[in-house]
């Protein structure tokens, strides 16, 4: 890079070469997104982020209440192995339940290998879902059915108000500036506290190496650039489903500087509702809303990954009753806090902040009390049942601009 003063006849080269290279090397890397027209969000974080008012007459729903599942039937099997299936309701619903890009939860099936995360809805109809996993399994036999459900409370989601840049150098910043009028339908029947959060985050993208043909970056959120948080306390006895407006949410000129790297910039949403239990595998706490986190103690080693929905808490050190959890382990680990993920369901009551609950290794199929999940509970959510239903977004941009300095 050119450096001023000029006080030498290689600066002077680097001077001339610097400007001669365009408006790239002036630090012109710029990319944006922009639109008016207003469009569903269909509470996912890969594309489609959106779909257009005009093009559908069932909006994508925030959360699909539990839908009873008949069977459930492996497709394109390959040498026995297969990412895809499709999901048989027990009774055809009114409206195709789910939307394509959810990702939707399995419960109560048997055997555990059809709990938990079901993959990305493919395609959905009055009669079955179908879905993909980002890995190809061998499908064990079904023994007993349970319900599929998609639930984007308490989940940070991506608007199709997004931007990629490329930082090269270590003074560089990225200027950007973004809006976004959303309208948010939250539905209640008791008295409730909700959030609606929007903001900016940065991703970095890394090449994915595992995957053969693939066409895009992997991307990993990086940091929360920038953030609004409209709260609301609202009263009512009966059930009550309101539209609530944010108004058109304005950032201008955010400045960021993240070190080397590809950077995907987006827009995005979330509707904090729901009670989130979150601590990191250092027992340390974790801020923001998803229910994610790492759990401690040492578990069996099981051949592949497993998945546990809806065990039950037991108290160590709390008072609360009838809180649940779903915990997915990695296969060949036993150390809970590298190798598990438990994701408590926000439901039950008289919960605290620095509760500690267990779940039993019964439970996570191994012993007790050799075997047991501690959890410590690290932040207690809001009170009521707000649950956000059809999210529309209207005028929307981001731009992102990277300057050299």
């Amino acid at each position: 890079m050119s450096q001023f003063p000029i006080v030498s006849e290689a600066g002077l080269y680097e001077a001339v070469n610097y400007l001669a290279s365009g408006p790239a090397g002036l630090g012109q890397n710029f990319s944006g997104f922009s639109a008016y027209q207003p469009a569903y969000l269909t509470g996912t974080f890969r594309a489609p982020f959106t779909v257009a008012t005009t093009a559908t007459t069932n909006p994508p729903q925030w959360y699909v209440s539990p839908v009873s599942v008949s069977a459930v039937n492996p497709l394109n099997l390959v040498g026995g192995r297969t990412a895809n299936f499709e999901w048989t309701f027990s009774t055809p619903q009114s409206i195709p339940p789910f939307s394509v890009g959810q990702q939707i939860t399995g419960r109560s099936f048997s055997p555990s290998f059809y709990n938990g995360n079901d993959g990305f809805v493919v395609s959905c109809s009055t009669t079955s879902v179908i879905t993909q996993l980002n890995n190809t399994y061998v499908p064990p036999a079904l023994v007993t059915a349970g319900t599929v459900r998609f639930d984007n409370r308490d989940v940070i989601t991506s608007t199709d108000a997004n931007a990629r840049v490329t930082v090269t150098g270590p003074t560089e910043q990225v200027f950007i500036s973004s809006q976004c009028q959303w309208n948010s339908q939250v539905s209640y029947s008791t008295s409730s506290q909700f959030d609606l959060v929007v903001q900016i985050n940065r991703y970095r993208g890394s090449i994915d190496t595992a995957g053969q043909g693939a066409v895009d970056y992997l991307f990993d959120l990086e940091s929360t650039v920038s953030e609004v948080i409209h709260r609301y306390d609202v009263s009512t006895t009966t059930n009550t489903t309101q539209i609530f407006d944010t108004g058109q949410n304005v950032f201008t000129t955010v400045i960021d500087q993240p070190s080397f790297g590809y950077f995907w910039y987006i827009f995005e949403t979330e509707v904090v509702t729901a009670p989130t239990y979150r601590y990191d595998s250092q027992g340390n706490l974790v801020t923001g809303s998803n229910y994610d986190g790492t759990a401690s103690g040492t578990g069996v080693s099981l051949g592949s990954t497993s998945t546990f929905a809806g065990v039950s808490l037991v108290n160590v050190s709390s008072s609360g009753t009838g809180g649940t959890a779903d915990v997915e382990i990695q296969p060949n680990q036993t150390n809970y806090s590298q190798s598990a993920t438990a994701t408590l369901n926000g439901d039950g009551t008289g919960y605290s902040v620095g509760d500690t609950v267990k779940i039993l290794g019964t439970d996570l199929g191994g012993a007790t009390p050799a075997n047991d999940m501690n959890v410590t509970i690290i932040q207690v959510g809001y009170p009521g049942d707000a649950t956000p239903y059809t999210q529309t977004v209207g005028l929307r941009s981001l731009t992102a601009q990277v300057i050299k300095q």
